[in-house]
């Protein structure tokens, strides 16, 4: 019986190499989470912000409702209350698009 046996050893450079860029990848993977763990409360904090609007705003046509109508400054504020809320609603689907296109844009490079 004839055993072959092959050892290759790898440069300690090329080793250097491979530990450098595994000390890069870990400070990325790193920043990468920290900024997750911000989105992630950013938007919790929305989602308890925006809770009670449904009530609110359910609230608001029955009180208009009970009262038989609202003045025309009344109206006017509310108009602005939702023009208001579809802005806000614009800039979220415009962040939650962004966030899925797989682009930075802030940065120089193409899709991460």
């Amino acid at each position: 019986m004839k055993i072959d046996v092959q050892v290759q050893l790898v440069p300690p450079e090329a080793l250097t190499r491979i530990e450098v860029s595994l000390a890069t990848l870990t400070r990325k993977v790193t920043t990468i989470m920290a900024t997750l763990d911000e989105l992630v409360g950013a938007v919790a904090g929305v989602a308890t912000a925006v809770a009670p609007l449904g009530a609110a705003i359910d609230a608001l046509e029955a009180a208009v409702s009970a009262a038989g109508g609202i003045s025309a400054a009344d109206q006017a504020k509310i108009d602005a209350a939702f023009a208001s809320l579809q802005s806000i609603a614009t800039a979220v689907n415009a962040a939650v698009a962004d966030a899925g296109d797989g682009v930075d844009e802030g940065a120089s490079a193409g899709p991460v």
